[in-house]
């Protein structure tokens, strides 16, 4: 973070906490947003742009981040009127918008046309954003042939080289061309060999494609550059416990978890492999621990609440382990469905006599529909 942005942040948040009025331009309350939103401070990112509102309700870069946000909401309709009725239509974010939009739609002819009537007939360095911003566009929404195509396109010599390779590694990636996703990787640990996110993302790459031992490797460069980088920890102790180091890796964890005090990931591999061990009650602490630091909407809280049902199960916590089964609730599974799931689990441990008690609680739950009634019977 930059000595303007940080000392913007400060007075911000002062003046806000006191209640005072003041005057903050649009353009330096963006970039505090943005920080926000980097952040993952959703709460704080929402309230600056309540207070932008008013402060500039008419400002065209406050009106482009609203409308980003309610799309990032999945209020697309909303967000739509507001690109809509900003009065400089050639803004490039509003360009993009509009793109994406056909891209959501999977109108993807009618994106590259858009995209190209905002490029000149000769392209200089910085018309290639364009193809930078739609290859991400086309990559967010599954489409790697199309992201490829304008993706490879771009210089070698491009001012932003390295987020482009990026990218061509996890399309290739997707498309499961893994040697040419490694490929893409290590290009931008041979632009940038002294920044430690480029080489978490190769550690990343490697991982996924079971490369444990270079994955450490690549781990330990990012952390010799930043001994902070969280990113890298958990890449090193999950490829640590996939090369069957058990010890070291729960070694890593309680390492990191000091210095980490906010990462589920940590606690959640710690505690599946204390689980693995027969250590259910150590597991249960970390994995618990775990729950709390993992947001409900993140897909691992699914896994983490299965990982403490079974836990529960191991120690004869049978009403814990009904609570948690039935929390998942949330997710928007029915009780019926969540009661028989929790059945086959006992059923696994091969106590059926648990098992037929939680199904005859099923025939009797709530249930979204007939078929989970009648698979029951």
């Amino acid at each position: 973070m930059d000595k303007y942005l940080k000392e913007a942040i400060a007075e911000y948040e002062q003046k806000i906490e006191t209640g005072e009025d003041f005057y903050m331009d649009a353009s330096t309350l963006m970039d505090i947003e943005e920080y926000y939103e980097k952040s993952n401070r959703k709460y704080d990112a929402e309230r600056l742009m309540r207070f932008a509102e008013k402060l500039h309700p008419d400002n065209e870069e406050v009106l482009v981040v609203k409308a980003y946000q309610l799309k990032g909401d999945g209020k697309w309709n909303e967000a739509m009127g507001i690109i809509k009725g900003i009065a400089n239509q050639a803004n490039r974010d509003v360009q993009l918008f509009y793109i994406e939009w056909a891209v959501a739609c999977s109108r993807l002819d009618k994106a590259e046309v858009r995209t190209q009537h905002n490029l000149p007939a000769v392209m200089n360095d910085n018309d290639y954003d364009w193809y930078l911003d739609l290859g991400e566009i086309y990559l967010d929404y599954g489409f790697q042939k199309r992201a490829l195509k304008y993706l490879e396109q771009i210089p070698k010599n491009y001012q932003f080289r390295s987020r482009a390779d990026e990218l061509i590694a996890e399309a290739y990636f997707q498309s499961q061309n893994y040697d040419k996703s490694i490929e893409a990787a290590n290009r931008q640990v041979d632009i940038n060999p002294y920044d430690a996110i480029s080489w978490t993302q190769l550690a990343d790459i490697q991982q996924k494609c079971g490369l444990y031992q270079e994955c450490i490797q690549s781990c330990d460069y990012a952390l010799a550059i930043d001994n902070t980088n969280q990113r890298a920890m958990s890449l090193k102790v999950f490829a640590t416990f996939a090369t069957q180091n058990t010890e070291e890796g729960l070694k890593l964890c309680i390492k990191y978890a000091h210095l980490c005090p906010n990462d589920y990931s940590l606690r959640m591999y710690a505690g599946e492999q204390l689980y693995a061990q027969h250590r259910e009650k150590e597991a249960l602490q970390s994995l618990q621990d775990a729950l709390r630091l993992c947001p409900p909407e993140n897909p691992d809280h699914l896994r983490i609440t299965t990982d403490l049902v079974y836990t529960h199960i191991m120690l004869g916590n049978d009403n814990m382990a009904e609570e948690l089964a039935l929390s998942l609730g949330m997710l928007g599974s029915s009780q019926c469905c969540l009661l028989t799931q929790l059945a086959a689990y006992y059923h696994e441990f091969q106590n059926d006599k648990k098992a037929v008690e939680l199904l005859d609680k099923a025939l009797d739950a709530p249930h979204n529909d007939m078929k989970e009634y009648t698979a029951i019977v």
